[in-house]
């Protein structure tokens, strides 16, 4: 779980004249085109130093950007540039899709609370705790996706307890999730740890 505030008051409440905090956002979708941009930087930097250094007589060797430039200048039209344009062109939206996308949001917000997120992987720990304390219960574990949680729990009672187990779990879970600000739905799936036949 995090929690971030810009000012705590002297009581320990967040202030609510401060600055309100920022949730919790994955990286850039332009991340990668950053990362790509800068690795050809540095290649051209490279590349632009060893001209220099060729031109300086430190050593011999072909000529890479004049003999690019000459390259180019001699290409004619051909029907290989239709579909290296529009690969482009593609390339080139993609990247401003990228650059223009909203950050995807990484944790949940818990309901009356300005400062305090919840990951995927806290709602999961919750809810195996809670699990975990119903009576009944010898193990259990939990896995939160998008909009369920399955929770797996142990158990030696019989079927027919089993199955009264599986509803306590369910509204204890729930209940202990109900402050986030998105509801889940909660699936319990039971297992007994003798020859029983509870699932």
């Amino acid at each position: 779980m995090t929690a971030a505030s810009a000012h705590e008051a002297s009581d320990g409440k967040p202030d609510a004249g401060g600055p309100q905090a920022r949730p919790p956002v994955a990286a850039p979708a332009a991340a990668p085109v950053g990362l790509l941009i800068a690795l050809v930087l540095i290649a051209a930097g490279a590349v632009a130093i060893r001209e220099m250094l060729l031109g300086a007589h430190a050593f011999s060797g072909p000529e890479w950007v004049a003999n690019t430039a000459t390259w180019v200048d001699n290409l004619r039209p051909a029907v290989w540039l239709i579909p290296a344009g529009i690969v482009a062109v593609l390339v080139g939206l993609w990247w401003v899709w990228a650059a223009l996308k909203p950050r995807r949001r990484t944790e949940l917000k818990v309901a009356g609370e300005d400062v305090v997120w919840m990951r995927r992987s806290d709602i999961s720990r919750v809810a195996h705790a809670c699990a975990d304390s119903v009576a009944g219960t010898t193990t259990a574990s939990a896995r939160t996706g998008r909009r369920r949680v399955t929770v797996t729990i142990t158990t030696t009672e019989a079927e027919a307890e089993a199955e009264a187990m599986r509803s306590a779990v369910t509204d204890a879970v729930t209940e202990r999730l109900a402050p986030l600000e998105r509801t889940f739905t909660v699936k319990v799936k039971t297992k007994t740890s003798h020859d029983g036949s509870a699932r």
